[in-house]
């Protein structure tokens, strides 16, 4: 059977690599540069799994595959223009001359508007190919639901996440000594929470989902949101600061004790003392949740099923990639994890992927020759 951190394991790929082959197609043309790596589009199909669960728990049996392919789509799609609008050369960074945060909002408001627009009216807006891929995920979402009122909530939530990664793209990109960092706290819960949210709701639109996701559900993914964007914003430190990200959570903390490691690390790639600067700070513990608070967390979302085992599978593996980071100077004796690493249940759920690309792509080989078999049970939520 192997352990449950496995078998969640197993579960992702397969249902990644499902919900990948029908979309090939659309994802290869709205990303022609393929912008969005293997690995990363494994995982953000693989968030289908949160849609799945969803759907499951809510009594819903005959339309699973359709779920989790608009969910894997619009996770998708939300990467491949993350891609163009979290890039130095969109935003400029913090260095940038003549800096102006309206027009930069204006800037990527616009940019984000074609796909947005084309999910809406389940039509392309433009010929860009991503508004083919928003627009096929459109008329797929319409398909899927019962009454107006739940495609309506979902477009708008959608709309919400569209409109907070304007906010993130300005206020990641400043100076993080001169920053909000009340601003930044917020942001940094939306950013995941919208983006997770608006997946796992897609399980709610069919007919036999017996409802939608509820208000009390839908806040509790900020609060995971927070934890999990904290959790990425370390793991990815050193791609943040070479895109001219800087203000993260975590670069905010630093900066206000390490003003200048900002600098050196986004002009000179000095990561060596950013990395070492975090960890001596203890902003890295500061904001690792302890296990009594995901507890929590995951009793908020209890009737959803498998959702909150997902939510504190993602949140895991990104603790584990910033642990397992060549720079970051933390020892992984069991020891230093107890204190470290404190939720032991997203620590097993986290660790089996986080070890590296060569493990990983292993497994995905395993799991697209068990694509061929039809069974993808632990993603249903029963």
């Amino acid at each position: 059977m192997g352990s449950p951190a496995t078998q969640l394991d197993r579960a992702l790929l397969l249902t990644a690599a499902h919900h990948l082959r029908p979309i090939a197609g659309l994802i290869a043309a709205a990303d022609p540069d393929a912008s969005v790596s293997p690995r990363s589009r494994m995982l953000c199909a693989g968030l289908a799994c949160l849609a799945r669960a969803c759907y499951a728990a809510l009594g819903g049996q005959l339309h699973a595959e359709a779920v989790g392919e608009a969910a894997a789509m619009l996770s998708l799609l939300t990467k491949i223009d993350d891609q163009v609008i979290d890039a130095l050369e969109f935003h400029g960074g913090p260095l940038a001359r003549d800096r102006d945060p309206i027009a930069l909002d204006r800037r990527t408001r616009a940019y984000l508007a074609p796909t947005l627009a084309s999910l809406r009216a389940a039509a392309p807006a433009t010929a860009e190919p991503r508004c083919a891929l928003a627009a096929a995920l459109g008329q797929r979402l319409r398909a899927l639901a019962c009454s107006r009122e739940r495609l309506d909530h979902l477009l708008d939530t959608i709309a919400l996440g569209w409109e907070v990664q304007v906010r993130a793209v300005r206020l990641l990109s400043s100076d993080p000594t001169r920053v909000d960092p009340a601003a930044i706290e917020a942001v940094t819960a939306d950013i995941s929470g919208a983006w997770l949210l608006m997946v796992t709701m897609i399980g709610g639109l069919p007919e036999d989902a017996a409802r939608p996701v509820n208000a009390r559900e839908a806040a509790a993914f900020y609060r995971w949101g927070l934890h999990i964007q904290s959790a990425d914003a370390l793991a990815d430190l050193h791609k943040d600061t070479a895109d001219g990200l800087v203000a993260s959570r975590p670069g905010v903390r630093l900066a206000s004790v390490e003003p200048r490691l900002w600098r050196g690390a986004l002009v000179d790639a000095e990561l060596g003392p950013l990395y070492r600067g975090v960890c001596a700070a203890g902003i890295d513990l500061a904001m690792l949740p302890g296990a009594g608070e995901l507890d929590g967390l995951t009793d908020a979302l209890a009737q959803l099923g498998m959702v909150p085992t997902w939510l504190r599978w993602i949140h895991g593996f990104l603790a584990w990639r910033w642990l397992m980071h060549p720079a970051c100077p933390r020892e992984l004796d069991e020891a230093q994890l107890d204190a470290l690493f404190p939720d032991r249940l997203g620590r097993e759920l986290g660790r089996g992927w986080a070890g590296g690309w060569a493990r990983w792509q292993r497994a995905m080989t395993l799991a697209d020759q068990d694509t061929k078999q039809p069974e993808i049970a632990a993603c249903s939520g029963r």
